[in-house]
């Protein structure tokens, strides 16, 4: 327990690497998980090409290529390196909701431009959940920045192993992803779940209004 501040601070650099990098993959794979689920001829095309070869380039192995072979300092090879897979992963979240939202009002239907955003309002719930569970995923992809020397949580943990050769500081590092992993995953369940409530709360006198009367 007398290491737990050095466990700490490497949870806020986590954090630090995990937020700027998925802020930074919202602004980009959000609206590029929009122009695929458009189906904007060729745009869409290769947008989600682009999107695909983002995904493609293991983490670990993109921040090695910024950092040591390109000579960036620590924080962008990290902060890149995170944003790139981060927003591939965003983009394909984002189509595959829309694309489900749009098929669950009609299995049969040819998803089209207009079709796509005649979902987006039924796909947000579920697009929510998924950006949440991305958000896990963002966090957790920090400790291969270790391999950089930035000073994240995998990283205290193994500092603490190295000095005292007792697997306390990992199994703290380990309790630590998982506390603020399953915090990140019921806080997006509650708004998933509040999402529902105001779209079905919005949409009953819609239903009502266009009833015929006796």
């Amino acid at each position: 327990m007398e290491h737990f501040p050095i466990l700490l601070s490497g949870l806020g650099v986590s954090v630090k690497f995990a937020l700027v990098g998925f802020i930074l993959g919202c602004v980009v794979g959000i609206p590029g998980g929009l122009i695929t689920s458009f189906r904007i001829l060729i745009l869409s095309q290769l947008t989600g090409l682009f999107f695909e070869i983002m995904r493609g380039v293991p983490t670990i192995v993109l921040a090695m290529l910024l950092y040591f072979g390109l000579q960036m300092d620590m924080f962008p090879s990290g902060v890149v390196a995170i944003f790139v897979i981060s927003s591939g992963c965003i983009a394909e979240r984002v189509h595959n909701s829309i694309t489900s939202a749009a098929l669950r009002t009609d299995e049969t239907v040819k998803i089209t431009f207009s079709s796509a955003v005649a979902a987006i309002p039924k796909a947000l719930p579920d697009l929510f959940a998924q950006l949440a569970r991305q958000s896990v995923e963002t966090f957790k992809e920090t400790s291969v920045l270790m391999v950089i020397g930035v000073a994240e949580l995998t990283s205290m943990g193994k500092q603490l192993y190295s000095r005292s050769l007792s697997i306390e500081g990992l199994l703290w590092a380990a309790l630590l992803y998982l506390m603020l992993s399953l915090i990140i995953r019921l806080f997006a369940k509650g708004m998933e779940v509040l999402f529902n409530f105001v779209l079905k709360k919005n949409t009953y006198p819609i239903h009502t209004n266009d009833e015929t009367p006796a």
